[in-house]
């Protein structure tokens, strides 16, 4: 794993906007839960070690006698030997971030588990290079710990920002949400979301209705950012409020990190979650809402179809 790597309100879905490594949500059996959970936070205990470029805690991950293999086929066997070959990655790529996506885990047995997933690497600025892999991971349960005993990275190849961008592909299209805003009030918006700039970017504008009455209006534009190499999309309403978001995949659906500014300069913020139910509709809800400091609360579940 080297290699690889919605401001706050339904009113602003316009449904709302602002918003890896990304993880995706445990879908483990119940008996297995823990073991799921605590294998999941090493993968994102590995990202954060990486992206600080320490070696030597990245090789503390493995068992004492664990293994890595590179894309080429070469073994690295021992912390010890780990710990080099990251270090001299880490000196020829200062500042490389990683972000990791778990594909699957299967239990083989009660200390035995198998991580297959995909990682994104980025470089920095002036580079800004992109690749992704695959990888796999044997983890083994020793005193109550889960390490990793033999991580294989698989060919990695370049990443344009379709490739990065092609999992949001199902939001293309027209939609219709309707919900329910925190004052009971129902509100409906009117979206469009479609390709632009060489499919570098997805635009998506919008417009929200209380009844017949026009409550807000404005456009996301959903990319690559490549200062961190993660899904981001930037929002601007039509009252000059303004949304930075990041997407992570989690499930079936999205995670959206949303944090804006009012017009009149407060902060806000949310995590936005958008599951797809099928190829002509989504579900969406707003949590952790805040507002110049303050709790506000959730709203309800919208629903978002497809115009036909």
């Amino acid at each position: 794993m080297k290699y690889r790597v919605i401001a706050t309100s339904l009113l602003m879905l316009g449904l709302a906007g602002g918003v890896s490594a990304g993880v995706a949500a445990s879908a483990a059996a119940p008996e297995r839960e823990a073991d799921d959970k605590a294998i999941r936070q090493s993968a994102q205990t590995f990202k954060e070690v990486f992206n600080k470029g320490d070696a030597r805690a990245v090789a503390a991950l493995w068992t004492p006698e664990g293994e890595y293999i590179d894309e080429a086929g070469t073994v690295f066997s021992g912390r010890a030997a780990i710990e080099k070959e990251y270090g001299g990655f880490f000196k020829e790529h200062p500042g490389s971030k990683i972000q990791i996506t778990i594909d699957s885990i299967r239990f083989l047995g009660p200390n035995l588990a198998f991580e297959e997933g995909e990682t994104r690497l980025v470089e920095p600025p002036p580079a800004g290079a992109s690749s992704h892999s695959h990888y796999t991971v044997l983890h083994t349960k020793q005193d109550g710990n889960w390490m990793m005993a033999s991580v294989k990275d698989l060919e990695s190849e370049p990443l344009t920002n379709y490739e990065s961008l092609k999992a949001l592909e199902p939001i293309i299209g027209e939609w219709t949400a309707t919900g329910t805003a925190p004052s009971g009030e129902k509100v409906r918006a009117e979206m469009t979301c479609e390709w632009i700039e060489n499919r570098n970017f997805i635009r998506r504008r919008y417009q929200t209705f209380r009844g017949d009455e026009l409550v807000n209006s404005g456009f996301e534009i959903i990319g690559v950012d490549p200062e961190i190499g993660e899904i981001s999309s930037w929002q601007f309403n039509h009252d000059g409020s303004l949304g930075h978001n990041v997407w992570r995949r989690q499930g079936d659906g999205w995670a959206i990190e949303a944090r804006g500014t009012t017009a009149d300069g407060r902060p806000s913020g949310a995590t936005n979650i958008l599951v797809q139910v099928d190829k002509d509709s989504f579900k969406w809800r707003s949590t952790n809402r805040s507002l110049a400091g303050d709790k506000v609360a959730d709203t309800a579940v919208a629903t978002i179809v497809r115009k036909k």
